[in-house]
């Protein structure tokens, strides 16, 4: 029980759970009592300098000057790190890196926090704290848990790579909610980024080989400017199901939880969508020369538009078809077409058929009990 330290590593261990970090790597091993699970030798880094000029990066562990404080509460047992001595091809870099490790005596979670980075000022673009956890099986029923756009899981024995769409960043379609897991031999972990702002999950599988997730923080103004925290939960039988309701308790005890009933009450069009069709459509696309997306061979595809009224009528046709409820998501509807031009969306598309069109696409949606949404960026 407690906290102990020998040459190499440094354990604080409770109950059944231990958590064990190594001296000269800082790779963390936690023992649940039912499974183990340990990130990497080089899996705590930080990156800096620019962009323009390239960027460095460094393995936490590199740090020449490390100095390990026990830090115990009624509540809590762990330790600060501070770490200094960095360099990068065989200069000194004047950089100071405060981390903690807590685990949390009542309820079993483990904490990390990254809290300062000072010295190199205007430097900072990302630090890892701790890194990923190593993930690898080839068994159909050990998966990672992303909660990217509708969720996904990816099963360990995925035989292709998976790519992601803006990095991981938290609040786009990669991060919905900031949280991942995974599950392994039948014990699992949920990790939930406690200050998302600022933040991404950068997630790699390699078929074969591992499944990599890891909660990165980014720079704000080029500092660290506020601690990070990131919060594991370690439980045997913990599937995918079992993630999201533990996030949905930890969003209730902070007071942030709204259910669907009260999103009901404040916005009774809500029902609406309740068992609704969902119909995907657009207005006018315009894609510029500098857009990868831009047609080259063939310019005249560049630039199309189906009008408002057009669009109009279509539904008018489907709602005689189907009686049940309709969501209409239109996309391209502003002034330049689909993903173009923000902020400046209004008036809307002339080739659509401006301000006249759209009123024509919200009258037969409302003539014809369907919820339609403009959807901008």
């Amino acid at each position: 029980m407690g906290w102990h330290e020998n040459e190499t590593s440094i354990i604080v261990e409770h109950g059944s759970m231990s958590l064990t970090l190594d001296k000269m790597s800082l790779a963390v091993r936690v023992d649940t009592g039912t499974a183990v699970w340990e990130t990497g030798a080089g899996a705590a880094y930080m990156a800096i300098g620019h962009e323009s000029t390239g960027l460095t990066n460094l393995q936490l562990g590199q740090a020449s000057d490390k100095k390990f404080i026990p830090a115990v509460s009624g509540y809590f047992e762990g330790l600060y790190i501070h770490l200094g001595g960095f360099s990068a091809n065989g200069a000194a870099i004047d950089l100071q890196v405060t981390l903690r490790l807590f685990l949390d005596t009542t309820s079993g979670d483990v904490s990390f926090e990254t809290t300062d980075v000072s010295g190199c000022s205007d430097c900072l673009r990302e630090i890892a704290w701790p890194g990923a956890f190593e993930f690898s099986s080839d068994a159909d029923s050990d998966y990672t848990a992303i909660p990217a756009m509708q969720g996904y899981l990816i099963p360990a024995s995925w035989d292709r790579p998976i790519l992601r769409y803006h990095k991981g960043m938290m609040f786009g379609r990669d991060a919905y909610m900031p949280w991942w897991g995974q599950t392994k031999g039948g014990n699992g972990y949920l990790a939930i980024i406690e200050t998302p702002d600022d933040a991404r999950v950068t997630v790699e599988h390699l078929p074969r080989m591992q499944t990599h997730a890891a909660a990165v923080w980014l720079h704000s103004h080029k500092e660290l400017r506020y601690a990070r925290r990131l919060k594991f939960r370690f439980r045997k039988g913990l599937d995918y199901v079992g993630m999201a309701k533990s996030y949905r308790q930890y969003t209730e005890r902070l007071g942030k939880l709204r259910t669907l009933e009260q999103k009901r009450f404040q916005n009774p069009k809500l029902s609406g969508l309740l068992g609704a069709a969902v119909v995907h459509t657009c207005v006018h696309t315009h894609i510029a020369p500098v857009s990868d997306y831009y047609d080259k061979e063939h310019p005249e595809l560049n630039d199309f538009a189906v009008s408002f009224e057009e669009r109009a009528s279509q539904l008018i046709q489907l709602r005689i078809r189907y009686e049940g409820n309709l969501y209409v998501h239109v996309d391209g509807w502003g002034l330049s077409g689909y993903d173009n031009m923000h902020p400046d969306i209004l008036p809307p598309s002339p080739k659509g058929g401006g301000w006249e069109g759209l009123a024509k696409l919200k009258q037969a949606c409302a003539d014809n009990r369907i919820l339609l949404a403009l959807h901008d960026n």
